[in-house]
C-alpha cells in the first residue's frame, strides 16, 4: 500500500513536468462540503474561462456550427455591444448556448482516504478526454418537432423521453439531450470554482415553481452566478440559465439496464456501455442525500451511498435502482432543498410522460468560432 501511494505521487509529479495540472482534492474523513482543496496550476483557472454564452448557428445541412462569443456581462448584447434580437432566433437556426472547452481529466485515489480529481488543458495519454461541446444556456424548447435553446418562451415539458431524443436528432448531426458527460462537468467545475459542494449555498434554489417562467430571466446576467437572494430568477451557473431547479432534465448516456445494472456511455452516447453498478450489488436500488459517489477513475457522479441527513457531503439527493430499467434526470424541480448541481434521479421510463419534466438541447461535433456579427443578424 505505501509503496503504491509513493509510485502515484512520483508519476503525478513526473507528469507536472510536461502538463501542466489542476488538482481538486476531498477528504473523505470530513462530512463538510467545504471539505475541497484545489491547487490551481493556472490550469483550472483557464479551464472556467473558456466556458462562455454563444450564439450557435447550424441548419441540418451543415456539418460544422458556427458561435460568436455573447457579452459576459449581459448576453443581450454581443461582445461588440450590438443588441442581439432574441426574438428573431425562433424561426431561424440560431441557438444561445454555453460552449464547453476541451480538456483532459482523471481522478485519483490518495492515501488516507483522499480523492483527487486531475485536470489538463494538454491531451496526457492516460487522462479520459471531454470533447469541446455546447449545452443549451435555457431549458429546452419544442417548435415543429425540433428542440431549441431560445429565449422569450416556455420551456417544453409532457414530452415523452424518445421523443425528447428525436426533437434534438432532428435538428442535425451533433445535436442532443444534455449528456452525462456534460452533466459531469457542471458539477466539476462548480466544486472547482466555489471548493464547496453545496451549490444551493451560493446560487440559490432559484423560483419556487415549475411553470410559467419563461426562457432568459438571466439574460441580464450574463455569465455572472446567481446568488440566493436571486429568488426572482431561476438559478444560473456557468452561464447555465436554470442549471438546477424549476424542472427535471432528461440526460442521455446514462441509464439503469435490468440485466447488467447502471451503464455510461462515452461523450458522444454512441460507444459500447461502461458498467458503473453491478446490478447484484443493489438489487433493491437505495435512495436519500448523497454520502460518497462512484468516482473512480471517470470521475463518476452516480451515488454510492445515502444517508438521512442534510447538509452534509453533497447537500443533494441521489435515487438510483441498478436493477430496474430506467432513464436519468438531473437538475430537480421547483425550489426543492434536495436539488442542486450534485442532483441525480433514476427513476423515470421511457414510456411515460410528466408536466415537470423536461430536457436541455446539446451538440457535441465540430465547431468554427466567429467574431463576424453579420452572420448572426436575423
Amino acid at each position: 500500500m505505501i509503496a503504491d501511494s509513493l509510485f502515484l505521487i512520483s508519476s503525478l509529479r513526473y507528469k507536472m513536468r510536461y502538463n501542466r495540472i489542476g488538482f481538486v482534492i476531498f477528504d473523505k474523513n470530513i462530512d463538510d462540503p467545504r471539505n475541497i482543496t484545489v491547487i490551481d496550476n493556472g490550469v483550472i483557472s483557464e479551464l472556467l474561462s473558456k466556458f462562455y454564452r454563444c450564439l450557435c448557428k447550424k441548419s441540418p445541412e451543415d456539418d460544422i456550427a458556427t458561435i460568436i462569443k455573447l457579452s459576459e456581462l449581459d448576453s443581450n448584447y454581443f461582445c461588440n455591444g450590438d443588441r442581439v434580437a432574441h426574438s428573431r432566433l425562433a424561426n431561424n437556426y440560431i441557438d444561445v448556448m454555453v460552449h464547453f472547452p476541451e480538456f483532459w481529466y482523471k481522478g485519483v485515489n490518495l492515501p488516507g482516504n483522499k480523492y483527487m480529481y486531475c485536470f489538463s488543458l494538454d491531451k496526457i495519454y492516460d487522462y479520459n478526454h471531454a470533447c469541446e461541446s455546447l449545452v443549451g444556456a435555457y431549458k429546452g424548447y419544442v417548435k415543429d418537432d425540433k428542440l431549441r435553446s431560445i429565449s422569450g418562451v416556455l420551456r417544453s415539458t409532457s414530452i415523452f423521453y424518445n421523443d425528447f431524443v428525436k426533437y434534438s436528432r432532428n435538428r442535425g448531426d451533433g445535436f442532443h439531450l444534455i449528456n452525462y458527460i456534460q452533466h459531469k462537468t457542471i458539477a466539476w467545475m462548480f466544486y472547482s470554482k466555489y471548493k464547496t459542494r453545496d451549490s444551493q449555498s451560493v446560487c440559490g434554489r432559484g423560483i419556487n415553481k415549475y411553470s410559467g417562467v419563461s426562457n432568459g430571466t438571466t439574460n441580464i446576467l450574463g455569465m455572472r452566478d446567481t446568488t440566493p437572494n436571486d429568488s426572482n430568477k431561476l438559478v444560473n451557473f456557468l452561464g447555465i440559465e436554470g442549471c438546477w431547479g424549476y424542472i427535471y432534465e432528461f440526460i442521455e448516456g446514462l441509464y439503469s439496464d435490468s440485466n447488467h445494472g447502471v451503464i455510461a456511455l462515452d461523450s458522444q452516447n454512441n460507444c459500447k456501455g461502461r458498467l458503473i453498478i453491478d446490478n447484484k450489488l443493489f438489487p433493491n436500488g437505495y435512495s436519500g442525500w448523497i454520502s460518497e459517489m462512484y468516482d473512480g477513475d471517470h470521475m463518476d457522479l452516480v451515488p454510492k451511498s445515502t444517508n438521512d441527513e442534510d447538509g452534509k457531503e453533497y447537500c443533494d439527493y441521489g435515487y438510483v435502482y441498478p436493477s430496474y430499467t430506467l432513464i436519468f434526470t438531473r437538475s430537480s424541480n421547483d425550489a426543492d432543498s434536495y436539488g442542486g448541481v450534485s442532483y441525480l434521479s433514476g427513476v423515470w421510463d421511457s414510456i411515460n410522460y410528466y408536466s415537470y419534466v423536461g430536457s436541455r438541447l446539446a451538440y457535441t461535433g465540430k465547431i468554427r468560432e466567429t467574431d463576424d456579427v453579420s452572420l448572426f443578424k436575423v
